[in-house]
């Protein structure tokens, strides 16, 4: 038996009581996962490791049981050409009544060619994540940077973050926000009040360096975004930069896209 008990139905989902059960996701067939319940029992910490399942898709449901699951990573100094999430790659299903507490770092291994997304619950959200709290903190040189998910699809409802993302790389298009890194879908009822995202980048000239950076999401892309609390922002070094291109003075804001609540609307 993977779990500590259940048949995987909605009235008596599947027991996830230690790390080891949890993992076990990872190795179950898709006909089993799929569309099954299962319920977290007690409080998870996993360590200086990610969970198996953080390159894995999800379609369950996942109730939290009101637990927390714990981790922390530092990226091995390799490029990582992918999204990553800290319990699942890709959310399709539910996921509820958790709270997640995350500590990221891979500062030292971007390259702004390869980091594609990173969030500290999924990698990218296409169902539903209800009444989830995630405590972050978070240094990122990955393109979409999220403390719940780099990129929402779907719906995140009743929720908070708190914590911190630090943004640190040089590249034209950084993106982070405490909720999500970009949404097209929709985010509602959450709050990010006691958090702060903040770029930690070294002053730069660079005359299209442009983060884009919110509280609650970094690119609103499309949906709905009806937040009921916001945290702070901090643009670091961010300028406005000047130069002559024969008489004609220009300018380029770094910190155009730096908002309370998104970063950039899209739409």
């Amino acid at each position: 038996d993977f779990f500590a008990g259940g048949d995987g139905t909605q009235n008596n989902p599947y027991k996830i009581s230690t790390t080891m059960e949890f993992n076990s996701l990872k190795m179950l067939n898709r006909d089993i996962i799929d569309d099954s319940y299962f319920k977290q029992t007690a409080n998870l910490s996993f360590g200086n490791v990610l969970p198996n399942t953080s390159n894995m898709s999800f379609r369950g449901m996942y109730d939290g049981g009101g637990y927390t699951i714990k981790y922390s990573y530092v990226f091995p100094a390799a490029n990582f050409k992918s999204y990553i999430g800290g319990m699942f790659l890709e959310n399709y299903g539910t996921i509820s009544n958790l709270t997640v507490n995350a500590a990221i770092n891979n500062f030292s291994v971007w390259n702004k060619d390869d980091m594609y997304g990173l969030g500290g619950i999924v990698g990218t959200n296409y169902g539903t994540i209800s009444k989830v709290n995630a405590d972050v903190n978070i240094s990122s040189c990955f393109y979409f940077t999220g403390g719940i998910t780099a990129v929402n699809e779907g719906t995140i409802e009743s929720c908070k973050v708190t914590g911190k993302i630090d943004l640190k790389c040089e590249g034209d298009f950084i993106i982070g926000g405490m909720i999500a890194g970009s949404t097209f879908g929709k985010i509602s009822s959450c709050s990010s009040a006691s958090s702060t995202i903040s770029y930690v980048g070294s002053e730069s000239k660079s005359r299209t360096l442009a983060p884009r950076m919110g509280t609650i999401v970094g690119i609103w892309g499309g949906g709905t975004l009806l937040p009921t609390g916001y945290g702070a922002v901090n643009k670091g070094t961010l300028k406005t930069v000047t130069w002559w291109e024969g008489l004609k003075k220009k300018s380029h804001n770094q910190a155009q896209y730096v908002g309370n609540i998104y970063g950039q609307k899209t739409f």
